[in-house]
């Protein structure tokens, strides 16, 4: 029988593997704490048992990062190029 794989599975499973990294790490306690999502819905996102809710949240991570990282770099009143920064900072 032939099994076919669709790009939503594939999707579905990449989120998964990323459900696993944050599983342990502090950013489901900063979502949390921060009120964009209660502690349930975080957990059924690290399961990724609604994708379209799980990918809109990594989207809302994805975003946070960039702009904290955007303020970090406007704040830090030297005139290095933002990658030469970013490479030095990483």
């Amino acid at each position: 029988m032939k099994q076919l794989v669709t790009t939503g599975d594939i999707e579905q499973a990449f989120m998964r593997v990323i459900g696993q990294w944050l599983k342990h790490s502090r950013w489901k306690v900063v979502l949390v704490q921060t009120g964009i999502y209660s502690e349930i819905k975080v957990d059924a996102c690290i399961r990724v048992s609604h994708i379209m809710k799980t990918a809109y949240l990594l989207q809302v991570t994805a975003a946070s990062l960039g702009i904290l990282l955007e303020e970090a770099f406007k704040g830090n009143g030297q005139q290095v190029p933002f990658k030469d920064w970013c490479s030095e900072k990483a």
